[in-house]
């Protein structure tokens, strides 16, 4: 069913959803009001707003990701902006970038925990992504590596994935049934072209996904899967129990497509 957003939080917020393993339903909106405000919102099974509660972030911290317990505590995946400047034969001028980090706050919207992370450029888009794990706990996906966090922000394990292509990128992480999924994506290597000569590594075109399943507990790599070369259409989210679900275009109209992993 249909989820109503709040219309008195100013003009176009940016929304970030999550679900928490208890299956609860968040709204996170990003104001531009009173100098910017980060509001969570908790909604009923039936679509009715339970709760707000106003997120003490730091100055400028703009989210990427997000992620929510069943206890009401949040992690958030996000960065810092800034700039460089840089006097170089390749570049000059100045440079935005980044500096990632991740907040844990409790459910009253408190820091408990804030880490920095590497510096990045901005042009190539912002890193990582997290999702709530199980036991309490919160997992975020940097690069090839999966860090699993408990909710005062101490590190307990860390995962180096396997990739599918060594081109390809993590994009997305879900947690479902016991098992972590993970996203790659790459540039379909037949039909992405590269439109600058001076760098044919860079490449544009339809995006292949290939996803990876893991056994959360111990890592161990449960095989890759994606779907089949003739498919046009875009891989949205695992559902658990091998089943991933798809969206395409059939008839002008776009339809969800589910496939299980053989």
């Amino acid at each position: 069913m249909p989820f109503p957003l709040p219309k008195d939080l100013g003009d176009s917020p940016e929304w970030h959803f999550a679900v928490s393993p208890a299956g609860d339903v968040y709204a996170l909106a990003s104001t531009f009001t009173n100098g910017g405000e980060n509001i969570l919102l908790k909604y009923s099974t039936s679509g009715d707003e339970v709760s707000r509660t106003t997120l003490q972030l730091p100055k400028g911290f703009l989210i990427n990701s997000s992620a929510v317990q069943s206890n009401g505590s949040t992690m958030l995946q996000g960065f810092i902006p800034h700039t460089v400047k840089e006097d170089s034969e390749k570049s000059q001028g100045l440079t935005p970038k980044g500096t990632s980090m991740i907040a844990i706050l409790d459910q009253n919207g408190h820091p408990v925990s804030l880490k920095d992370g590497k510096s990045f450029t901005l042009f190539n888009g912002a890193p990582g992504t997290v999702a709530a794990g199980n036991n309490g706990t919160f997992v975020e996906l940097m690069d090839e590596t999966l860090s699993i966090f408990d909710q005062t922000g101490d590190l307990l394990k860390s995962i180096q994935l396997v990739k599918p292509y060594p081109e390809s990128n993590a994009t997305k992480l879900e947690y479902v049934d016991g098992q972590f999924a993970v996203a790659f994506s790459r540039v379909d290597p037949v039909k992405g072209k590269a439109l600058d000569p001076k760098h044919p590594e860079v490449k544009f075109g339809p995006i292949e996904v290939t996803w990876l399943l893991l056994n959360s507990e111990d890592g161990t790599l449960k095989g890759f899967y994606s779907m089949p070369a003739d498919f046009v259409g875009s891989s949205l989210c695992y559902l658990g129990q091998g089943e991933f679900l798809n969206i395409a275009a059939q008839n002008r109209q776009a339809v969800f497509v589910k496939a299980t992993a053989p």
